[in-house]
């Protein structure tokens, strides 16, 4: 009689353990699955796109009834639309009437484009028939070293002309001269100016 009753009562007991057993554990596992690490995720790759450059001319665009030409030896200028590019003694030359633009490149850069006017004053000077001198001076453009050389020259009608000279940041060295009548010099003088300010 006593068999069974122990073979209830050890079951029992097994049964009670096993309970305490999973009471204890299921929090214990709970709480490390709550305090696992978390998988730290990558930061966000942030590729940076340059800037497009910023160009800044310093030549003024042509005004109305002008264009640009760009000569293949690196320099541009604006000019009359009408008027014609062609090569003459070296220079380009751009020609209405007695009104002639030319520009050209010096082989050589002077040191000092007012001392080299003066020399071509006095070299050249007395070889222009009707040859007036009216001034060699130094010119301020584009801090770049500049003297203008004006003068008349001829008879009927008497033509007016200037010469810049200019020596670049580049190092080249300019001729840009100007010769209309000289009855015509104020009203036409902006053709000049706008071609040196284009230059």
């Amino acid at each position: 009689v006593e068999r069974p009753r122990t073979k209830r009562w050890w079951w029992g007991t097994a049964a009670v353990v096993g309970l305490l057993v999973i009471a204890i554990l299921v929090p214990v596992l709970r709480q490390r699955g709550d305090s696992a690490p978390a998988v730290s995720q990558p930061a966000p790759t942030v590729t940076a796109t340059p800037a497009a450059p910023t160009v800044t001319s310093t030549v003024a665009p042509p005004p109305a009834g002008y264009r640009l030409y760009r000569d293949p030896a690196g320099w541009s200028i604006a000019v009359p639309q009408a008027w014609p590019a062609t090569r003459e003694a070296g220079a380009i030359t751009f020609r209405d009437g007695d009104n002639v633009l030319a520009v050209r490149k010096r082989p050589t850069p002077p040191a000092d484009p007012y001392t080299d006017l003066l020399a071509k004053d006095k070299a050249r000077g007395g070889t222009i028939p009707g040859y007036e001198f009216l001034r060699v001076a130094r010119i301020p453009y584009r801090a770049w070293s500049t003297a203008d050389w004006e003068y008349r020259a001829g008879t009927a009608p008497v033509m007016h002309t200037v010469i810049r000279t200019t020596v670049a940041a580049s190092g080249d060295a300019y001729d840009i001269s100007w010769t209309t009548e000289d009855r015509r010099w104020g009203p036409e003088r902006g053709v000049f100016e706008t071609a040196v300010r284009t230059f």
